[in-house]
């Protein structure tokens, strides 16, 4: 079964069903919830406290992270279908579906449902008691550089020597 929280603000507080803490995917370091920029790793991950509710995922949004926001809820999941309602026809999203018909994929936010929307890459979601928030901590993308073909060559086999040698271990494996 996959995760889901669902939360509903009524007069009496905030009603909380589900995962109220789920970590998914991989972080190579840190705390995925932390304040500050993502860590590195492919992840999505929530934590429910009993009044905020705080969501985020990797930096290039590899990890997916569905929400479903109404005037006083809002639902969470990996899996969009998990944020349908059962018993009552899902609504789709006519121009979402013309562009991944088109392109093979979905842009910023869009699923093919109207009502569930996509959490953007390195995004913070925040919720508490009925009043939703997204923002997204990545880095607006670069301009154009200026540098010829050879130095964006040499940068490029620089930087991917680099990437290597992170990710190396220390000790060589034993085979």
């Amino acid at each position: 079964m996959k995760s889901l929280l669902k939360l509903v603000s009524g007069p009496d507080g905030v009603c909380a069903e589900g995962d109220k803490e789920v970590r998914l995917g991989h972080v190579l370091d840190g705390d995925p919830l932390a304040d500050g920029p993502p860590p590195e790793g492919v992840f999505a991950a929530w934590s429910w406290d009993g009044e905020l509710l705080r969501a985020r995922n990797d930096r290039f949004g590899v990890h997916p992270l569905y929400y479903r926001a109404g005037a006083d809820s809002l639902a969470l999941s990996p899996d969009p279908l998990a944020l349908l309602v059962p018993g009552e026809p899902a609504a789709l999203d006519h121009d979402a579906l013309a562009v991944f018909v088109r392109l093979g994929f979905f842009l910023g936010e869009d699923t093919p449902f109207a009502a569930v929307r996509a959490l953007p890459p390195a995004a913070i979601l925040t919720w508490s008691d009925g009043g939703l928030r997204v923002r997204s901590t990545a880095p607006p993308p670069p301009g154009p550089a200026a540098m010829t073909r050879d130095e964006a060559v040499d940068g490029f086999v620089d930087l991917f020597r680099a990437a290597v040698a992170r990710r190396l271990p220390e000790e060589p494996y034993d085979l």
